[in-house]
């Protein structure tokens, strides 16, 4: 089946650009870090620890003024491309380089708001979606901040996996709402907020920021629908995140980072084994990460994770403890879990040229004794390459990245043990059981114009997170052995070709045009059903801020 769509996108965009705080977490969805990770790999921001977000403003306008004084006294020269990305930064930063220059404002108040509006269609259904989100930052001094966020969205409630109660119009939700305070090396954070770790360019492996807010053809009416999200003639409007609620702290000296974190995450109704009714089961993850950064060229991360809970399950006392080994402590009981552990790396050879990837670990099977051992390995690896100003070619940046995970590897036996969050992956956006090569070259051809042209290819098996776990090798015997295809079954192949046209003449002023032309055959692993469709966005992006000081 041929199918042709056109998606039409256009927004205005208004966030607080004040000092809204030093502290204040600089949102993941934020053109920043498209800058800071280009700028890296020409051998700037190298004292930054770069595989753990969110960053914060006030980290990036330390880095700031400390390069501005180098270039202003002729320490430092740089070339016009990179000289401009610089300039965008400085602008937007410019608030928080005069606090940390001048410390001429202990405490203030800044207010802020953005809106989008998307419209977006094909031959089955045309929509029309927006989204606005407050903000309101408080600083009260040099260690202590306080933020909130609210979102409200007009097409949340459509969506399979929204949970909250669906009333045929606005959903809205806090997007971020914490405290952060911080003394020299020492950070901490209490509330909601983003969270980010690994190398990965389009999507990580451990804590991913990825998510897709797809409307299916008709929209959900009973609420709890979870209908698949891959329903034929879907309209995926826009890329979304979660963020988490969560207590943060970390530890920063020299050459190492410590980080750990512990998540509320949102509870699931299960089935009782005695009385066969639904009862509610909590859920909860623990993380703890060491962060390395050698010579400002090596970067690696370790980081191991745990989703527990269950019904009537409770917070674990060993697993809030940062300085335990939770895969020790599951597999010595009585308390179960689903243990991940991880490596992540970046490393910076030589300018203009990055190396990157991620392996996780959920299950390696080490013996072959038993019938469970024949489980096959569940595993997830990343690998890429950044190359910029290839030829001398100033402004030009190419990547290429490879992603792989195996079947079954966020899934669980128990289901409050899937790597979920809201019923979205907590890992890579795509789940279990695929592969994907994403490929990516883009050239500035004028101060604030960028143009990029990509291509995509993901085969995708049968396997979800959310597929009951099946375990066919119990039925073999050890000597019989069982193996399985990768990708599993009917394998859906996408092939992609994208554009993308952006013009940034302001800091607060920021256009772009995109473009997506995909083919994909086995749509939903359903043999032989096939689809072609053309996307189209047009996008603005406007900031502006309001400020009290007192």
């Amino acid at each position: 089946m041929k199918r042709a769509g056109i998606y039409l996108w256009t927004g205005l965009i208004l966030i607080s650009n004040s000092l809204a705080g030093v502290r204040e977490s600089l949102p993941i969805f934020h053109w920043v870090y498209d800058y800071v990770d280009e700028l890296r790999v020409h051998g700037y921001f190298e004292n930054f620890y770069i595989l753990n977000k969110p960053f914060t403003r006030g980290r990036i306008a330390e880095y700031l003024i400390r390069l501005n004084g180098k270039i202003n006294s002729g320490e430092l020269s740089i070339k016009k491309a990179d000289r401009w990305l610089f300039d965008r930064l400085n602008d937007e930063f410019k608030p928080e380089i005069q606090i940390l220059s001048q410390k001429s404002v202990k405490k203030q108040v800044s207010f802020g708001t953005y809106f989008i509006q998307e419209l977006a269609g094909n031959e089955d259904r045309t929509v029309g979606h927006s989204r606005f989100r407050s903000k309101l930052n408080l600083r009260m001094s040099d260690e202590v901040e306080f933020y909130n966020g609210i979102v409200l969205d007009n097409r949340l409630d459509e969506d399979p996996s929204y949970l909250g109660k669906r009333q045929g119009g606005y959903a809205a939700f806090t997007e971020q709402a914490y405290i952060t305070l911080g003394w020299k090396n020492l950070d901490f954070k209490l509330g909601r907020d983003f969270v980010r770790f690994g190398a990965g360019k389009t999507g990580t492996l451990m804590i991913s920021d990825q998510a897709h807010l797809i409307l299916p053809k008709q929209p959900a009416r009973d609420e709890g629908d979870t209908s698949s999200f891959e329903e034929l003639g879907s309209l995926i409007i826009s890329d979304k995140v979660r963020p988490m609620d969560q207590f943060w702290a970390s530890y920063t000296y020299k050459f190492f980072k410590f980080s750990f974190l512990i998540v509320n995450l949102d509870p699931m109704m299960v089935p009782d084994t005695l009385s066969g009714s639904m009862v509610r089961a909590n859920r909860f993850l623990s993380s703890h990460r060491l962060e390395f950064k050698l010579l400002d060229r090596f970067y690696f991360g370790i980081t191991e994770s745990i989703i527990y809970g269950g019904p009537e399950g409770n917070w674990e006392l060993a697993f809030l403890n940062p300085f335990i080994f939770y895969h020790g402590v599951q597999r010595n009981g009585p308390v179960e879990g689903n243990t991940f552990g991880s490596i992540d790396f970046a490393v910076y050879p030589f300018k203009n040229l990055s190396l990157f990837g991620e392996f996780l670990i959920d299950d390696i099977q080490l013996e072959k004794s038993v019938p469970a051992d024949l489980e096959p390995d569940e595993l997830g690896i990343i690998f890429g390459v950044q190359l910029t100003d290839p030829f001398k070619i100033s402004g030009t940046h190419f990547f290429t990245e490879y992603t792989r995970i195996t079947n079954r590897t966020y899934n669980a036996i128990n289901p409050w043990e899937k790597f979920l969050h809201r019923q979205q992956p907590i890992g890579h956006f795509l789940g279990n059981d695929f592969d994907r090569w994403d490929i990516n070259l883009s050239q500035w051809v004028l101060p604030g114009l960028r143009f990029s042209l990509g291509f995509e290819r993901i085969r995708r098996g049968e396997g979800r997170i959310r597929n009951e776990f099946d375990r066919p090798w119990l039925n073999l015997t050890v000597e019989e052995g069982y193996s399985e295809p990768f990708p599993t079954g009917i394998v859906e192949k996408t092939n992609a070709a994208k554009f993308e046209i952006i013009y940034h003449p302001r800091a607060n002023l920021r256009f772009n045009l995109f473009g997506k032309f995909k083919d994909v055959k086995n749509i939903e692993n359903r043999l032989g059903v096939t689809n072609s469709e053309f996307t189209f966005v047009l996008g603005l992006w406007y900031e502006g801020d309001f400020r009290l000081k007192f």
